[in-house]
């Protein structure tokens, strides 16, 4: 009989650890699976945060001799805005300047729009036909409110 009493302690000793182990890393892994859901829920909930901020309306912009373009994006924010002029799409990025009016130009296209706070402009700076396109561009709020042009300058000036 204490053979038998031995014998048994002596397998349950050795199948109770494994047992536990067993058990812990399927706990572990159930864990790091419910992370990895968790975590790939949180950057699809931040990816989709970012889409609907990007995702502005244009605003349709006024010019001189009835010209007009769309502007997609916050001038005050963005690095890059969307202007659709004529049939096509261009994406500008911003361009420092020391003047204090905003600027997006891309040299691919040689579209140059230069905003400051009573107008905007835009300007084909490519190929041999360097010239203004459009002239005195308000933006709605700018003809309804007459208020100035939603520029980063503007925006730092109310800040102060």
């Amino acid at each position: 009989m204490r053979t038998l009493v031995i014998a048994v302690l002596t397998y349950l000793f050795a199948i109770v650890p494994g047992v536990l182990a067993s058990n812990a890393v399927a706990h572990t892994a159930q864990t790091a699976t419910s992370s990895k859901a968790s975590a790939k829920a949180e950057r699809l909930r931040i990816k989709h945060a970012a889409h609907k901020k990007t995702a502005a309306k244009p605003v349709k912009w006024s010019c001189k001799g009835k010209e007009t373009l769309w502007i997609t994006g916050d001038m005050q924010r963005d690095q890059i805005l969307t202007m659709r002029w004529g049939r096509k799409n261009y994406q500008l990025p911003r361009v420092r300047t020391t003047t204090g009016a905003d600027r997006f130009y891309d040299p691919a296209s040689g579209m140059n729009w230069i905003v400051i706070p009573s107008k905007a402009m835009l300007f084909n700076d490519k190929g041999q036909h360097k010239r203004r396109l459009a002239d005195e561009c308000k933006s709605p709020a700018m003809i309804a409110k007459d208020t100035p042009a939603p520029t980063q300058a503007e925006a730092i000036r109310k800040a102060h």
